[in-house]
């Protein structure tokens, strides 16, 4: 089975050769600073590969730039150690959001929630079985984006069955 096509920003590699010419570094230097290979790098410079939060990251800490802008993710390309604090606060606000729209849509289904430690030995099932536990950050991630998928692949589903229901009205007056 082949992987699913991903998109890759072609400003990614644009801006990744823009650091390579303001730096004045090789390809091979990059490389070896954020611990990867040349040809990884040539992959991410020409768009065959999407570039990586950690290079970003690593490129972001050597020389100042902003990992965002790597990632196309922000139009600034540098930022203040005010407006990453400011970047930083908003981030952590939209985590503590969406983690209370996940809490609560679960409470709306019965299960509540306890921190870890309050949980006595004998309920160390699964969650499913005990009905309350504890979400961590990635656990909240990867549950929204487990919904997303649900929610969009319900979508298709329900549009798939309403195409095909025009298309049968559609023949049966046709062929009136």
């Amino acid at each position: 089975m082949a992987r699913p096509k991903v998109y890759i920003d072609p400003r990614q590699g644009e801006r990744l050769r823009e650091v390579l010419r303001e730096q004045n570094i090789t390809q091979n230097a990059l490389a070896q600073l954020v611990n990867s290979s040349r040809q990884s790098i040539s992959r991410y410079v020409t768009c065959k590969d999407k570039l990586q939060d950690y290079i970003a990251t690593a490129i972001a800490d050597e020389y100042g730039y902003n990992p965002a802008w790597l990632l196309c993710i922000d139009d600034r390309k540098f930022i203040t150690a005010e407006e990453d604090k400011i970047d930083q606060l908003e981030n952590a606000y939209k985590q503590y959001l969406k983690r209370k729209s996940v809490e609560a849509f679960l409470a709306d289904i019965g299960y509540t929630f306890v921190p870890k430690r309050d949980v006595p030995k004998q309920f160390n099932l699964s969650y499913k079985k005990r009905k309350f536990f504890e979400l961590s950050n990635d656990d909240i991630e990867q549950l929204v984006d487990d919904i997303i998928d649900d929610v969009n692949r319900e979508m298709l589903r329900l549009e798939k069955i309403k195409n095909n229901k025009r298309k049968a009205v559609d023949n049966d007056g046709k062929n009136s």
